[in-house]
């Protein structure tokens, strides 16, 4: 936690960003597949 924070707020919100970016397009990409399986049945 020291480590993080030491760091300066805008490498914290840039990671953050990026975080979130790549949960949204997780849950996109799961939604988008079910979609497609249940497309296929």
């Amino acid at each position: 936690m020291k480590k993080l924070a030491d760091q300066p707020v805008e490498m914290n919100t840039l990671v953050l960003a990026g975080i979130f970016d790549f949960l949204r397009l997780s849950v996109w990409s799961l939604s988008s597949n079910s979609d497609l399986i249940g497309i296929a049945r």
